[in-house]
């Protein structure tokens, strides 16, 4: 997937069509917005509350893609290359030592 043309894409779709105002703070807020939903599905999931587990993995589904999108469209307005970003992240994230990611023991147990 092209993330730069979809972060075009859903600047025109999302602010511009709709009406929304548009600016680098709004467009980050929204990405936050959307990381808070998955959250949300996530929790209401596991707590087994307010619907199914295919309803919640609905929502999350659709959330995870309001994440994609959101972040696509706050790239695009910072002129982000986003696929290289991620591009290069995930080359960081392969290079840190095996472990590193180890939650250190509780000092109580």
């Amino acid at each position: 997937m092209d993330l730069n043309c979809l972060g075009a894409l859903a600047g025109a779709i999302v602010y511009e069509r709709h009406g929304l105002p548009d600016s680098r703070p709004i467009r980050a807020l929204v990405v936050a917005e959307e990381a808070g939903e998955v959250s949300r599905a996530v929790l209401k999931s596991e707590q087994g509350i307010r619907g199914t587990p295919d309803y919640w993995a609905t929502e999350l589904r659709e959330e995870l893609a309001g994440v994609v999108i959101a972040a696509a469209s706050c790239a695009a307005q910072w002129g982000i290359d986003l696929d290289q970003a991620v591009a290069d992240q995930i080359a960081r994230l392969d290079a840190l030592p095996e472990g590193h990611w180890k939650l250190p023991r509780a000092a109580n147990t």
